[in-house]
């Protein structure tokens, strides 16, 4: 009986130094990105449409933005399970293994006089056949624990993020990690109405 899989997350560099693996990095970010577009088009404010349009300079563009961070699911030997700390390490593990899942965080922002480090997570995603084993849960609390790493000196944390209205299951996921909701907003990230949850942490 095969052993069911496990999986790690990974924080994506905004750089390389060996072009061969950065350019293969960037053709699996695009791959995973256009294959959420399409099996969810619902839950992004963006279109496949639209970014299969994109340059490889766009995509490069988009790893590279200074305040925004891509986290991913791989699909992990027994050996590697579990370390989800080894952000970067983007050796032939997980170059040639299997991306079945992302998440972005987007910060911080920072307000003059608050005591809080805003972050927004957004674009969760899973590729169905690894949905239900509890992935999508792990890209939250690792983008969440992210947020909290790249607070600085802010006293507090606060993440924000965005469910389409009607997407029961992915709310579930937020609440589970300890989100709550604080109301329905046109504007989260999402063309169409968003039920808006709130997490706030001390840094």
């Amino acid at each position: 009986m095969a052993a069911a899989p496990s999986y790690s997350i990974v924080r994506l560099p905004k750089s390389h130094s060996h072009p061969p693996t950065w350019k293969a990095l960037i053709a699996k970010q695009k791959t995973l990105r256009l294959q959420s577009l399409l099996t969810s088009p619902d839950s992004f404010s963006s279109t496949y449409e639209r970014e299969i349009a994109f340059t490889d300079a766009d995509w490069e563009a988009r790893l590279q933005n200074p305040s925004a961070y891509t986290l991913i699911a791989v699909k992990s030997t027994a050996s590697r399970a579990g370390n989800d700390r080894d952000e970067g390490r983007l050796d032939s593990d997980y170059l040639d293994g299997e991306w079945v899942g992302s998440v972005v965080l987007v910060g911080p922002e920072e307000k003059h006089g608050s005591p809080f480090a805003t972050f927004d997570i957004c674009a969760l995603f899973v590729l169905p056949e690894a949905r239900g084993t509890g992935l999508g849960g792990k890209l939250i609390e690792s983008a969440a624990s992210e947020a909290q790493r790249l607070a600085g000196v802010a006293s507090k944390v606060l993440i924000r993020a965005g469910v389409a209205r009607g997407n029961e299951r992915v709310l579930k996921l937020y609440e589970r990690a300890g989100f709550l909701e604080r109301g329905i907003e046109a504007e989260a990230g999402l063309e169409m109405d968003a039920r808006v949850l709130i997490k706030e942490n001390n840094a």
